[in-house]
């Protein structure tokens, strides 16, 4: 049973990856990409942050400085320049880059 759960979250996760690009690319058609980045960030803050806070996670944990660096360059700035990235190509285009 414990195999069988393993397998449906692996899949559900490749489904969620792989149409990442394309619901992106098809939301940038509405909105700018920078907002759009912030609103990816809202959302996935939104649906872990009862999680991280059940486990002992702060606010005042996040704006230490070395985090605030890690996360704005490591992150941020990644999921917004693949986004300026995806106005100028098409989401096929940009998931060889995407990928690790």
């Amino acid at each position: 049973m414990t195999l069988n759960r393993g397998r449906i979250a692996l899949i559900f996760t490749a489904i969620i990856w792989g149409s990442a690009l394309v619901v992106t690319k098809s939301l940038l058609q509405e909105i700018g990409p920078f907002t759009a980045a912030v609103l990816r960030f809202f959302i996935a803050w939104v649906i872990l942050a009862p999680f991280a806070f059940r486990q002992g996670y702060r606010l005042s944990m996040a704006v230490r400085p070395t985090f605030l660096l890690f996360g704005l360059t490591g992150i941020a700035l990644y999921i917004a320049m693949t986004n300026v990235g995806l106005v100028y190509t098409a989401a096929s285009s940009a998931r060889p880059l995407d990928s690790p």
